[in-house]
């Protein structure tokens, strides 16, 4: 049996009057049974393909998508990293391969020089929001679920989430990245992680309509194309979209933008008295979570709040590389993906036992004194 093609790639031709012969370039994720989850392979099929694609005139835009109907996205594929550092040989070699490799690619769509299209339908989660978060053009749809649920395994919000979570008020991001809270469409754009709505429409129908545009090689040009056409798409659509989840708690950001620890955004989190099931999901998350996880959050929060996003993924190397060393994020995986008791036994049992020592392990760059591997973001 051949092997299944877990990144698609395509070049769809386009009606345009400027000139003759331009193409959309189509990525799809394809593993639809790990709900498109990221490996190292495909990171570097999307990097070497995108990168390609940037230096050919003809590509005018990206379009990236998902295959299946549940996911767009919902993150790196993290049994293969717990295999990878829980092993004999080589621990760290391929957790710290996918992380650098990762950053590089979600840097490179942030900068990209043409028109990049992501269609966030269904679960959108840690790796899948840094694919979306530089997208030129983020589309939700009706089933949008946005979530960072890192402190559930021991990581911590990464692929540029220092940078885009300080886009937000900081209570919604401070909750947000110590619960692991869903988020549906109207919240994704009301906090600035998307641009368009459309109800759930089908691949196949977006990539047509797109096809249809009067494109351009003026990337600037097409964007603004490609707005129009969203806005038109989402005036359509606008009735279907759900209601918030945030606008209903301004009350607990409020309280959590004056937290001066972690321990009390917690205790504000946990004591906060509501009858709604979406702020209890997310304090049952917050009561099983990670502390060393939550504490590297707040340090996002407040102290990288003023990091540039090259500087901000370049920080994030270096705590992602030291969550594998010290021991959360494989305990992590291994008590909700693997073993699935439940039960993780973190390095620092409790949120009150966090200090000022918490985090001074995580700031040591793994590779001792090499230069940084993303120091030419």
């Amino acid at each position: 049996m051949a092997d299944i093609e877990t990144v698609i790639f395509d070049k769809i031709k386009l009606a345009e009057s400027e000139s003759g012969g331009l193409y959309l370039g189509s990525i799809c994720l394809n593993s639809p049974r790990t709900l498109n989850s990221l490996s190292l392979v495909m990171v570097q099929q999307i990097y070497q393909q995108l990168s390609a694609w940037q230096n050919e005139q003809q590509v005018v835009a990206v379009f990236l998508y998902g295959a299946g109907e549940k996911a767009f996205c919902a993150g790196g594929d993290i049994q293969a990293l717990y295999h990878s550092i829980t092993a004999e040989q080589d621990r760290y070699q391929y957790a710290d391969q996918f992380f650098c490799q990762e950053y590089q690619l979600d840097y490179l769509i942030h900068t990209y020089g043409k028109p990049v299209i992501c269609y966030g339908h269904g679960y959108v989660m840690g790796g899948g929001l840094g694919l979306m978060a530089g997208s030129s053009i983020r589309v939700v749809a009706s089933k949008t679920r946005l979530a960072m649920p890192e402190i559930s395994i021991g990581l911590f919000p990464d692929v540029g989430a220092t940078w885009f979570l300080n886009q937000m008020p900081k209570g919604v991001a401070l909750f947000v990245g110590l619960t692991g809270a869903q988020l549906n469409a109207r919240d994704a754009q009301r906090l600035g992680l998307a641009d368009f709505f459309v109800a759930q429409k089908s691949v196949t129908e977006i990539i047509e309509t797109l096809s249809q545009l009067q494109w351009g090689q003026n990337s600037d040009e097409n964007v603004s194309r490609l707005n129009n056409c969203f806005n038109q798409l989402q005036r359509q659509d606008r009735a279907l979209l759900p209601d918030s989840e945030i606008e209903k708690h301004d009350e607990l950001f409020s309280l959590l933008a004056k937290a001066s620890s972690v321990y009390d955004a917690v205790k504000i989190i946990s004591s906060y008295k509501v009858s709604d099931p979406w702020i209890e999901r997310a304090q049952k998350s917050v009561a099983k979570g990670c502390p060393s996880s939550a504490a590297l959050l707040f340090w996002q929060i407040n102290k990288g709040a003023n990091l540039n996003k090259a500087q901000a993924f370049q920080q994030e190397l270096i705590f992602a590389g030291q969550c594998c060393r010290q021991g959360d994020f494989a305990e992590g995986v291994r008590a909700l993906i693997i073993e699935k008791d439940n039960q993780p036994r973190w390095r620092i049992a409790s949120y009150e036992l966090l200090d000022d020592n918490t985090l001074t392990p995580f700031f040591v760059p793994p590779w001792g004194q090499a230069d940084h591997p993303l120091r030419n973001l």
